[in-house]
C-alpha cells in the first residue's frame, strides 16, 4: 500500500505555494477609497467581552498566539478588562496586531492516501481572542444585511434559515409548473471554486461602503482584510511565513458573512430568480409555451450576466461541479417546449451537467419532487 505523503519542510513549501496560488489575482483588484475617518467608534462593554470569553468551546485549537481555550474560559473575569481595552484600541486606531493576522494552516487530507498538494484542504487556526472580537462585531454587520441586503439571501438574516431557502425554491418551481403558461422550470445550482480564497479585498471594502455607514468600521475592516500571512503546520514545526494577498480570512466568524456581502450584487432580476444561502446559489428560470425560444435565450443570457459579475469580482465558477435540473409536466407535446427542455446551459462555453437529482442545503431534490431520498448529512 502506498504511504501518505509526509508533510516535511520541502512539501510544506509546496503546500504554502499551493494554498497561496490566488495571490497573483491581486492585480485585478481596484484602488481603495475610504471615507474620512472621524474620531468616534463603537464603545465595547467589558461584560460583553467577558460573556464572549465564557462561550469559548472546550478543546478549540489555539492560533498563533498559542493561548489555549481554557485560559479564556476559566479566567474570563480577570482577562475581560485587559482585552476590552486592547479591542477598543484596535477599533479606535484601525490597527490589528500582526500576530492576530498570522494564520496557522493545518493541511487536512481530502483523500485516504494524499500524495499531491491538491489532496489537502487548508484549515486555518486563528487567535481565540481575535475570533472572540469578531463575534462581538458580528451583529453590527448582520444588522446591515437585514436592512440593505438582498432579501433572497437567507444566511445571517433574522428569523430565516436554510430551510426557508429550500422551501422558497421548491414553492417557486411548483408554482411555475402549476401555471397555465409555464410547463418547464429550470434550476441551475452554481458551484464556486475556493470561494472565500478569491475575494479581492479592495473590491469588498468598496462593496461594504454600500452597507456600512460608520467610517471607523470600514477603516477597521480594511485593516482586517489585508496584511495576513500563514505558516503551514509540518510534522515537526512550521513552514516559513508566506503572504496572503487575496481572500477573506479563513475560519473566523466574519468570513462567511463578508462573502455574503461580497456576492450581494448577484441577485434576482429580469428573467431569473436567485435564491442564496451564503455561497449556495440556485438560479430559477421559467420557460413558457408562448415564448419558449426567447425564454431559453434569456435564461442563457441571464446566466452569462451572473458569470460576468463573478469574473469581475474574481469569483471562480466551476462548470463541472455546477448542476442543472429541469422540472416539467409529464405530458409535453409542444415542439418548442420539447426543444427548450433538451437545451442545456453553459458557463464559459462549457455545458453544465443536467441531472435528475441533486442536493441543495442538505435536501435531496429530484426532478419529480418526490423527496424519497434522504441526504447523507441528515
Amino acid at each position: 500500500m502506498t504511504q501518505p505523503r509526509r508533510v516535511d519542510a520541502d512539501f510544506g513549501k509546496e503546500l504554502s505555494d499551493y494554498f497561496g496560488r490566488f495571490n497573483d489575482s491581486i492585480s485585478k483588484d481596484i484602488p481603495l477609497y475610504l471615507p474620512e475617518k472621524n474620531e468616534g467608534c463603537h464603545e465595547l462593554d467589558v461584560n460583553v467581552v467577558r460573556k464572549q470569553f465564557g462561550k469559548v468551546k472546550r478543546g478549540v485549537a489555539c492560533g498563533s498566539d498559542k493561548i489555549p481555550w481554557w485560559v479564556f474560559k476559566f479566567f474570563s473575569f480577570e482577562l475581560a478588562p485587559i482585552y476590552t481595552s486592547l479591542f477598543q484600541e484596535s477599533l479606535q486606531h484601525s490597527q490589528i496586531p500582526n500576530l492576530w493576522k498570522t494564520a496557522l494552516t493545518s493541511p487536512v487530507p481530502k483523500v485516504a492516501n494524499p500524495k499531491d498538494v491538491n489532496d489537502f484542504r487548508p484549515i486555518d487556526l486563528a487567535s481565540i481572542a481575535f475570533n472572540s472580537m469578531q463575534r462581538i462585531l458580528l451583529p453590527r454587520l448582520t444588522d446591515s444585511i437585514n436592512q440593505f441586503g438582498d432579501k433572497r439571501q437567507f444566511a445571517y438574516r433574522k428569523g430565516v434559515s436554510c430551510v426557508d431557502a429550500v422551501l422558497l425554491l421548491i414553492h417557486e418551481v411548483v408554482s411555475e409548473l402549476n401555471c397555465k403558461e409555464t410547463t418547464i422550470a429550470k434550476v441551475l445550482f452554481l458551484d464556486f471554486s475556493s470561494a472565500f480564497n478569491t475575494v479581492l479585498p479592495n473590491q469588498l471594502i468598496t462593496d461594504l461602503s454600500g452597507f456600512i455607514t460608520e467610517p471607523w468600521l470600514l477603516h477597521w475592516l480594511a485593516q482586517f482584510l489585508t496584511g495576513w500571512s500563514r505558516h503551514v503546520k509540518l510534522e515537526n514545526g512550521l513552514s516559513d511565513r508566506s503572504e496572503i494577498k487575496v481572500g477573506v480570512p479563513q475560519g473566523g466568524p466574519l468570513s462567511a458573512l463578508l462573502f455574503t456581502l461580497y456576492t450581494d450584487e448577484i441577485k434576482s432580476g429580469g428573467h431569473i430568480s436567485i435564491t442564496k444561502y451564503a455561497d449556495d446559489t440556485a438560479i430559477l428560470c421559467k420557460i413558457s409555451k408562448s415564448s419558449c425560444v426567447n425564454d431559453q435565450l434569456n435564461y442563457q443570457q441571464s446566466v452569462n450576466d451572473v458569470v460576468s459579475t463573478c469574473d469581475r469580482k474574481n469569483l471562480l465558477l466551476n462548470a463541472k461541479k455546477s448542476k442543472e435540473m429541469c422540472f416539467a409536466n409529464i405530458n409535453i407535446k409542444h415542439q418548442g417546449l420539447l426543444s427548450a427542455r433538451s437545451q442545456g446551459v453553459t458557463i464559459h462555453e462549457s455545458e453544465v451537467e443536467r441531472t435528475s437529482r441533486t442536493e441543495y442545503l442538505g435536501v435531496c431534490i429530484d426532478d419529480n419532487l418526490t423527496f424519497t431520498r434522504i441526504s447523507r448529512k441528515s
